[in-house]
């Protein structure tokens, strides 16, 4: 038996009815007051059920009638019912049927989407579809579009909608014309047509019309559906005429490429094939795609005999690189390839992603087979492990190879979330002044912590910022930084005038000017006085012969700043150039500082050359300091400041706390003194002989022969004091006459052999490095042969004098009676 159900869920609910044909009467209890609200009875006229559906459900269902009525059999179909303003799939089964009456149950199975629900989403799907459609009326004025006229054409609805389509179609093919004969013929039409877009520029699309026929007004509509095509006609032409382009067309001339190039190399490069595949709109190796990379590449500034590109197949693009056998330049000559293969005037609305198979001859492959094999199985195996580039997948088939670039594309994606996010430390290392041993200066550092699961150096990532162009965002959120702390800098290190000394990088020579402008304008944004800020530029960039960036250094010098030459004696030096540029300050490249004790020549160099800045008025500050021996020869040559680990590595604001009390512990240790102004040297430290060289107690004669030629004294050092000196002359005396003659014997070989503790001088005389100057020219006035050997409070040597050290001295303090 019926009863009354909600409409709200009526899945599964079953109704009785009954067609009273007699009557033309249709009859359910339930169904029929859901169906007609406004009827109070459970029957209503056959008619008005039909009525409730639209014309073919109407027919369907009276062929099954009849059908039941012929075969006297029980007959099922699916009917769809508006329910209180829901719609429903309905099973209809009909039971029995003779000429007065027929019976069954209608039963739903299915909620479906409401009239209006309906509605919404076929004019979501309409406008949001990835085709253009286009709607005309009977005139083929455009009344309809969806939102990829915009997208597709750039038109918005307004300056679209009530205009003839003829205003966007082109009509060189007389394609507008047939299309206008079809609509007059209401027939469907497809072909490809070229519309013009906003700008007026011709857009492919593969079109297809048909016509809808409104019964309501009894007129037809015509329906465009269009897709965008890879390339247009004009296009198809010019890939034509493009096909010779490509440095080959197969995999035999490929290989007579290989050999060529192979043959070319010299020992300090390397020759990669690969393999790469391009996908535009997840279509791969289209067509289109093909034709842009060989135009990219043929129309712009590659070096045609270090890159080739070609096709082993119809739709295969294959290369050669000449590079270096240096990791980090194959990828980079990699990367820029791919990055000026893809990047096209002609392309500009094609987002051409690749994906690139590499392998190395030499180090993977041994032959042309092996290099394209290896090519290819690298690029079939691309994914998410491999190297990401701008959205490109590279994959060598060398995993160490993946291994090394990939480290380096890990830093570059956490150097930039870095940079975007501001997150950069700022170490400071201080600069001492010889003269007076105190903190003058502070050098402003860059610092990373970036989020890679390895250790990485500073200088590391600095290239890779250099490399990214984005080595002036760094450079600039260290200064930022830098101005804010200098402080409480000056508190921690004593020095409320302390001086603070920021990089400024000049990598890209195009930028460099604005780079500087900018750098000023962000000094004179501060409080701080300008005097106190020293500008450190590279030698390289100074000296890259750019007037405009002359000039500019010239303002930045003219506001007060100093200008500091950085890493000076790299490899760009002109000493005509010192002139040229207001330079107060010149950092001797840590490369030169470096051992600079046991090279007597580099210490002829700087000295040389401090003498020569002295003369221009600037002054020299050494880097890379890190022994006491460094600073006593740069002590020596005149050098006006020290920077290195032998006082303080860089650290960070907060660690500063301790560093006065550091630097004046490592001034205590080695006893080192003030210098005074005048011509009088008052240092003992400054008369020490140059080039000492230390050996063993135990090492042999023969041994200690070839390094006298470098020193006068050789230094026997036990236990990390000295316990005698060994003299050309002790050499001699302890050796046969007869060494290296055609009298030589095996026992004057055997002389040979003696021990340096044998033949050695005992130190005779020691002093600290309180003694006074007067008292070792004194000392020296009545033991002129002797050697002085100085040391700390320990006992720890710190240098030798000989006669010829205190030499020139003897005039200026002890001046002779005529």
């Amino acid at each position: 038996m019926d009863t009354q159900i909600s409409a709200d869920n009526m899945i599964g609910t079953c109704f009785s009815w009954v067609w009273d044909i007699e009557q033309n009467t249709f009859c359910s209890d339930t169904l029929v007051p859901l169906l007609f609200e406004d009827n109070i009875g459970n029957s209503v006229r056959f008619k008005q059920l039909i009525d409730r559906l639209n014309e073919y459900q109407a027919v369907h269902f009276k062929n099954h009638i009849e059908l039941a009525l012929k075969q006297k059999i029980e007959i099922q179909c699916h009917l769809i019912f508006n329910i209180q303003h829901c719609k429903y799939l309905a099973k209809v089964t009909i039971s029995t049927a003779n000429l007065s009456k027929v019976s069954g149950h209608i039963c739903l199975i299915k909620n479906l989407l409401a009239q209006e629900q309906e509605k919404k989403l076929l004019n979501e799907i309409f406008h949001n579809s990835s085709k253009l459609v286009i709607i005309c009326d009977k005139n083929l004025d455009v009344i309809i579009t969806n939102t990829q006229i915009n997208q597709s054409l750039g038109f918005n609805d307004y300056e679209i909608l009530g205009h003839r389509i003829s205003k966007i179609i082109c009509n060189n093919h007389n394609t507008f014309d047939e299309i206008n004969l079809r609509c007059k013929q209401k027939k469907p039409w497809s072909g490809e047509i070229i519309l013009y877009d906003k700008e007026k520029q011709e857009r492919p699309f593969k079109a297809m019309l048909s016509t809808f026929h409104d019964k309501v007004k009894n007129e037809y509509l015509y329906i465009f559906q269009l897709t965008a095509m890879d390339f247009s006609f004009n296009q198809i032409e010019y890939l034509g005429k493009d096909n010779d382009q490509w440095s080959w067309q197969n995999k035999v001339d490929f290989f007579q490429q290989i050999d060529s190039c192979r043959e070319q190399l010299d020992d300090s490069e390397s020759m990669i094939v690969f393999m790469l595949n391009t996908f535009v709109a997840g279509v791969k190796n289209s067509k289109k795609s093909l034709w842009l990379i060989s135009h990219s590449f043929y129309h712009n500034d590659f070096n045609k005999a270090r890159y080739k590109i070609g096709l082993l197949n119809q739709n295969q693009i294959c290369g050669i690189i000449i590079s270096s056998k240096i990791v980090k330049n194959i990828h980079k000559d990699l990367c820029k390839i791919i990055y000026k293969l893809v990047k096209n005037e002609l392309n500009e609305n094609d987002n051409i992603l690749c994906h690139v198979g590499v392998s190395i001859d030499g180090a993977d492959a041994k032959n042309n087979t092996q290099l394209l094999g290896h090519a290819a199985q690298s690029l079939i195996s691309t994914n998410d492990k491999c190297i990401n580039f701008q959205g490109h997948k590279i994959n060598y088939f060398d995993p160490r190879v993946n291994e090394i670039n990939d480290r380096k594309a890990k830093i570059e994606q956490a150097l930039k979330h870095s940079l975007s996010t501001k997150n950069i430390n700022v170490a400071y290392q201080p600069i001492v002044e010889i003269k007076s041993l105190s903190v003058k200066r502070i050098e402003a550092l860059a610092r990373f912590k970036l989020a890679v699961p390895f250790d990485y150096t500073t200088q590391e990532v600095i290239e890779i910022a250099e490399e990214n162009d984005w080595i002036n965002e760094v450079d600039t959120l260290v200064a930022e930084i830098a101005l804010k702390e200098i402080d409480p800098l000056s508190q921690l290190l004593d020095n409320q005038n302390l001086s603070l000394s920021i990089n400024r990088s000049m990598v890209s020579t195009y930028s460099n000017r604005s780079n500087l402008e900018d750098t000023l304008s962000l000094f004179k944004k501060t409080n701080i006085d300008l005097s106190r800020i020293t500008l450190e530029l590279t030698e390289s960039s100074i000296f890259a012969n750019d007037p405009r960036v002359v000039e500019t250094i010239h303002n930045i010098q003219k506001a007060g700043l100093t200008i500091a030459i950085d890493d000076f004696g790299s490899g760009y030096t002109s000493f005509t150039n010192l002139t040229k540029l207001p330079m107060s300050l010149i950092k001797i490249d840590k490369d030169i500082i470096f051992g600079i004790d046991k090279d007597q020549h580099r210490q002829l160099m700087v000295k040389m050359f401090t003498q020569l800045i002295h003369s221009l008025g600037g002054k020299i500050i050494a880097e890379g300091v890190e022994t006491v021996k460094d600073f006593m020869v740069l002590q020596k040559v005149g050098v006006d400041y020290i920077q290195g680990y032998f006082f303080s590595k860089p650290k960070l604001l907060i660690d500063h706390q301790g560093t006065i009390n550091s630097i004046n512990g490592v001034v205590k240790k080695y006893q080192l003194t003030e210098q005074v102004e005048g011509n009088q040297v008052h240092n003992i430290s400054s008369l020490f002989v140059p080039n000492l060289v230390h050996i063993h107690p135990d090492d042999r004669v023969e041994e200690l022969m070839p390094q006298l030629q470098k020193s006068a004294f050789l230094v026997v050092f036990k236990k990390n004091k000295c316990i005698g000196l060994v003299t050309q002359d002790d050499v001699n005396n302890a050796i046969s006459p007869y060494i290296n003659t055609d009298a030589e014997t095996s026992h004057d070989r055997l002389t040979l052999s003696k021990r340096a503790h044998q033949i050695m001088q005992t130190v005779e005389y020691t002093c600290e490095t309180s003694f006074s100057v007067c008292d070792i020219i004194s000392h020296f006035c009545e033991h002129p042969n002797s050697l002085m050997v100085v040391t700390g409070k320990t006992g720890m040597l710190l240098g030798v004098i000989n006669f010829e050290q205190v030499k020139p001295l003897i005039k200026t303090y002890l001046p002779l009676n005529n």
